[in-house]
């Protein structure tokens, strides 16, 4: 994963976190939240990645 790509789906994933808040509903609330938290885990993940990895 390229570091660009990374750094949007972390932005993707925290955005969720974010906008989770406002759904209505508590148990699609929380699910929303959880899917968020894991899309932002994997985002940082691979950019953390990204950056240790020397350039090709």
């Amino acid at each position: 994963m390229k570091s660009i790509s990374a750094s949007i789906v972390t932005f993707a994933g925290t955005l969720t976190v974010a906008l989770g808040g406002m759904v209505p509903h508590a148990d699609t609330q929380t699910f929303v939240i959880i899917v968020g938290l894991i899309v932002a885990a994997a985002g940082l993940f691979g950019w953390f990645n990204m950056l240790r990895s020397p350039d090709p």
